[in-house]
């Protein structure tokens, strides 16, 4: 992995909660560098929604002055954005499977893992840290 150091955030939910918007919000701040997708069912849930809480919409509003803005991704462009981070942030529903607790996602686990098989990866497990 070249160049800086990326905190990758993935929103694999429909509905985000404000509370998770508020911790990337403080990553951006505090000069890290966020990169935001939505992927699987989370895509659109913050770039298309026209009715976000009150809470979120000032979270994005606060991210943007940093040029960090939610983008949709598909399944390929999703595969080189975990490639390129050195971190990764979930912020999925809290109603998933939670199966395993947690899982290790490594570079080896990212490219045997084919389209949809590497969203639903990265969506089920209770927790996921970049390995």
């Amino acid at each position: 992995m070249d160049g800086p150091a990326v905190i990758l955030v993935v929103v694999t939910t429909p509905a985000p909660p404000p509370d998770a918007l508020r911790l990337v919000t403080g990553l951006v701040a505090g000069g890290h560098a966020v990169r935001l997708v939505e992927a699987g069912p989370g895509r659109g849930a913050l770039s298309a929604a026209d009715d976000l809480p009150e809470e979120t919409e000032d979270y994005l509003r606060a991210i943007a002055d940093f040029d960090v803005k939610p983008e949709p991704i598909d399944d390929p462009a999703l595969r080189e954005a975990l490639l390129a981070s050195s971190s990764l942030m979930r912020i999925g529903d809290p109603a998933r499977a939670g199966e395993p607790a947690v899982l290790a996602v490594s570079d080896a686990l990212i490219r045997e893992s084919a389209g949809e098989e590497l969203i639903q990866l990265i969506t089920d497990p209770g927790q996921v840290i970049r390995a």
